[in-house]
This record gives structure tokens, C-alpha cells and sequence, in this order.
């Protein structure tokens, strides 16, 4: 339980992935973290970078294909439309300007219209300095305050060898 709101968890089975590999010499201080915006609009090619880059290493996200500058075009515009209707937040990590994580609540429909489905993605080179924790409680403060209805319960689907990211979210 985060502060009142219930955390649902689904594992999913997936074979072991490749080592870990060397993290970069980076401070959280040095990373900026802000919520998504209209700006984000000339950053499509940005994102497409940084989503290939997670597709490429087998990161254990849900897309497992390529994305073209195109889908991310429309992700950035249905993100900002979903945004405006208060029915998802967005926080963006970056470093030097290059985006190196994301985390997004974004609420259910209908009966489940109470419910926040969390996603967080984290660039290899950044993890395990307290990046996604940070991002992850950013976004949990923000679907707070700003999503409606008002959130109630959070929901996550994380892969049962992501061992990292199933001590993030205890």
C-alpha cells in the first residue's frame, strides 16, 4: 500500500535474459525529471530513440518490436490529448538532453475507471541508482493530485525474472 492507494501486481513467466550490465557513473542530481508536455511534441524522435534502445537490449517491457518515428508521433500527441483529460500523468528522466526513463499512470475505463496502470521503463546505463524510484514516486504524487476520477488502486504487470524491478516496486 502506497499512501492509501492498493498496489495490484501480476507476475508474467519469461526465460533468463542476458547480464546486467556496468552502470554509468551518473548522480540522480545530475538527471532532470519533469512531467510530460506540449514540448514533447518536437521530442518524437527522441522517444523513438529511447524506446528502440530499450527493444534492442530485450529490456522486459511490453513492446517487442521496433517503433517507427510515426507510432511515436501518435504516442506523443494520444499521450498529451490523455494528459489534458486528466486521465494520465507522465514523468520524463532525462540526462544531456537524452531521455533515459519514463514512467506513466495511466487510469482504467468504465467500472475500473478508479484504477492506475503504472508502466516505468529505465535505460540500461541508468539503472540501480535510485532513478526509477524516484521517477516511479513522481508519478504516483502527480496521479494523485491530477488524475479523475480520483485514483484508488495502482496496477502493474511485471515479468517474474525482473528481479530489480519487483524490489522497486515492494
Amino acid at each position: 500500500v502506497v499512501r492509501g492507494i492498493r498496489i495490484a501486481e501480476t507476475r508474467v513467466r519469461l526465460s533468463l535474459g542476458p547480464p546486467r550490465h556496468k552502470r554509468m557513473a551518473v548522480k540522480l542530481e545530475d538527471i532532470t525529471i519533469r512531467e510530460f508536455s506540449v514540448q514533447d511534441l518536437n521530442k518524437a524522435q527522441e522517444y523513438c530513440d529511447y524506446i528502440n534502445s530499450l527493444i534492442g537490449e530485450d529490456a522486459k517491457i511490453l513492446i517487442n518490436r521496433k517503433q517507427t518515428l510515426g507510432e511515436e508521433k501518435e504516442f506523443v500527441k494520444k499521450t498529451l490529448e490523455a494528459i489534458k483529460v486528466n486521465k494520465e500523468v507522465v514523468v520524463v528522466a532525462e540526462h544531456n538532453g537524452n531521455i533515459i526513463g519514463i514512467t506513466k499512470i495511466e487510469l482504467s475505463e468504465y467500472r475500473r475507471d478508479h484504477i492506475g496502470v503504472l508502466g516505468i521503463s529505465v535505460h540500461r546505463g541508468y539503472r540501480g541508482i535510485g532513478l526509477g524510484k524516484t521517477i516511479m514516486s513522481k508519478v504516483i504524487e502527480l496521479a494523485k493530485g491530477k488524475l479523475t476520477p480520483k485514483l484508488k488502486i495502482i496496477q502493474l504487470t511485471v515479468y517474474e525474472n525482473n528481479k530489480p524491478a519487483q524490489a522497486l516496486y515492494k
